[in-house]
């Protein structure tokens, strides 16, 4: 009777090349050689089946550990790719990835990649702990620096304003040269100077100049039109289409800058609309008129 409860409990109520298990008695199972074995071997080959999934199912899950492993291994030697103390930091936790993806069992992959996990977690908590006491000594030394170069920074402001700006397009002008003037406007200027400080978006616009502009502006003379424009020439005595494209090219895409502000790091976003007119086509006077309405706000064509 165990035998027969044992074979309808593998079998279920159906077995190869017969009826159901229901149809097989004890007493034919005792008696019946054939019986026996036609039962006992369906019995033996769903254990067989069920063993091999069961298996496969492993050697899948096993595999795919393998990736997860691998991936969270990159992940950690990015973190550690901060310098030779961040490395000697995580190193260790590499080490335990690497036994985790040598394990043969699925227990001892898990058992290793908690391990690493939990590491990875504590030297995240001192590297975070680490930067931020990093963040705050460079947030002061900045803010030093930048009360110190701000009275510096309104002097060449001023000497680079809109009146000077004018006076060069008025030399331009009289000098016959084949030149464009640009404006670029940074309408969310006062929002970023109002959330950081005027030192910062000033540093921010600093950094545009220097990436964006500089090697355009002719001379390399950059006007503070008004606090959020900055106005300059260009060499335009090529193809007028070609003036467009270069600044398309620098002046098409937002400009981000990092830096440190309220002992945090931030990221500002700088996102501009431009204008330029050529010289020759259109009057000096015009050209500051649409400069002005378009430091206004009124769109113009560029």
């Amino acid at each position: 009777m165990p035998c027969l409860a044992f074979a309808k409990e593998v079998l279920g109520d159906s077995r190869p090349g017969g009826g159901g298990t229901e149809a097989v008695d004890a007493e034919a199972l005792r008696r019946d050689t054939g019986v026996r074995e036609e039962v006992f071997e369906a019995a033996l080959g769903k254990l067989r089946g069920w063993r091999e999934e069961q298996a496969r199912r492993e050697e899948e899950a096993r595999l795919e550990m393998q990736r997860l492993l691998a991936a969270f291994n990159r992940a950690v030697m990015a973190l550690a790719d901060g310098g030779e103390k961040a490395a000697g930091r995580f190193a260790s936790i590499g080490q335990t990835l690497e036994r985790a993806t040598r394990a043969d069992s699925l227990s001892a992959m898990r058992a290793a990649v908690y391990e690493a996990a939990e590491q990875l977690r504590r030297e995240s908590e001192a590297q975070r702990t680490e930067t931020a006491v990093q963040v705050e000594a460079l947030g002061k030394r900045l803010e030093e620096a930048r009360r110190q170069s701000a009275a510096d920074a309104r002097r060449v402001q001023e000497a680079r304003g809109r009146e000077a700006a004018i006076r060069a397009l008025g030399e331009a002008e009289a000098d016959g040269a084949r030149a464009a003037v640009v404006g670029v406007v940074f309408d969310l200027w006062g929002a970023l100077a109002s959330r950081f400080g005027e030192e910062v978006a000033e540093e921010a616009l600093a950094g545009f100049e220097a990436e964006r502009i500089a090697e355009l502006a002719v001379d390399g003379r950059v006007y503070a039109w008004a606090p959020q424009m900055r106005v300059w020439l260009v060499d335009a005595s090529g193809d007028a289409e070609a003036v467009r494209e270069r600044l398309e090219a620098a002046l098409g895409e937002p400009f981000e800058y990092r830096t440190v502000a309220g002992g945090r790091v931030v990221t500002l976003a700088l996102e501009g609309r431009w204008m330029w007119g050529l010289l020759g086509r259109t009057k000096g006077e015009a050209l500051i008129e649409e400069v002005d309405l378009f430091a206004a706000g009124t769109p113009i064509r560029r």
